[in-house]
């Protein structure tokens, strides 16, 4: 699935200065450090790429445990989505907070193995592939909200939505890096028995991504609903019309360094 966190999901909207990186920049292959307190209370923000097989293997237990914690895993069961997380050619960004993660997303790239979302929607993807489309997915985009609130129980709400925001920027970055043509995502379609996860499916098609497959029974996150998205890269780069988190991410230069 595409993320879970323990509080509302964010909406687009602009990251509050004191939590983005030096510079506004979206970090760099060092991780450059962010002073997040107006009242400089050395709270470090670090947002990077998760370099080591430990710190992919970390990044994937993360995800994992709040998956299981909301009852989108069974802690009895191996997952399914680790082969695809913990491949070398996968890319996993991640967060920190005082030198403890908090956060990831990866980019999965298409490969011989395919996608985790194949699992329900192999005909849909058949579709970009058939067309020798460029195509990779966003999975287990996941932040442990209550550690940011442990370490900073002053947080705001806005604070608190922040860092899915910044790790959804590198993703879109480094799709544009990469030249994909659709990046592919597995969502909770939400209802009124879910209003978070419907919040969630409404930010991914209020950033571009529309969907390309119905809503289905997913047994690799407890036969949760989802629905299939894609988003358009060449599209979204040629849109003069785009605002908010999307332009900012286009307009940012891009950094070699952070995604080779």
């Amino acid at each position: 699935m595409g993320e879970t966190h323990n509080q509302e999901n964010p909406q687009p909207e602009n990251i509050p200065e004191h939590i983005q990186t030096q510079e506004g920049r979206l970090g760099h292959e060092k991780m450059p450090e962010v002073l997040t307190s107006p009242e400089d209370k050395k709270l470090k923000y670090i947002y990077g790429v998760a370099r080591t097989e430990a710190q992919r293997r970390q990044a994937f237990m993360l995800s994992k445990r709040l998956y299981e914690e909301h009852d989108l895993g069974d802690p009895a069961k191996p997952s399914s989505f680790e082969p695809f997380i913990l491949s070398p050619e996968t890319k996993t960004f991640i967060a920190e907070l005082n030198q403890q993660m908090f956060g990831t997303v990866s980019v999965v790239p298409d490969s011989e193995i395919g996608l985790p979302m194949d699992l329900l929607y192999e005909e849909e993807l058949s579709i970009f592939r058939k067309a020798h489309k460029k195509i990779a997915e966003t999975s287990q985009l996941a932040v442990d909200l209550s550690l940011l609130q442990k370490i900073d129980p002053k947080l705001t709400m806005i604070e608190t939505r922040s860092p899915s925001l910044k790790l959804y920027q590198l993703v879109l970055q480094y799709a544009i890096y990469k030249k994909l043509d659709e990046l592919c995502i597995a969502v909770h379609p939400g209802d009124e028995e879910h209003p978070e996860e419907q919040k969630r499916a409404a930010f991914y098609k209020s950033v571009g991504f529309r969907e390309i497959g119905p809503v289905k029974s997913y047994p690799s996150v407890n036969d949760a609903w989802a629905i299939a998205m894609a988003l358009n890269i060449p599209e979204l780069l040629g849109n003069k019309n785009s605002h908010g988190i999307v332009k900012s991410t286009i307009n940012a230069p891009l950094e070699p360094e952070l995604f080779d």
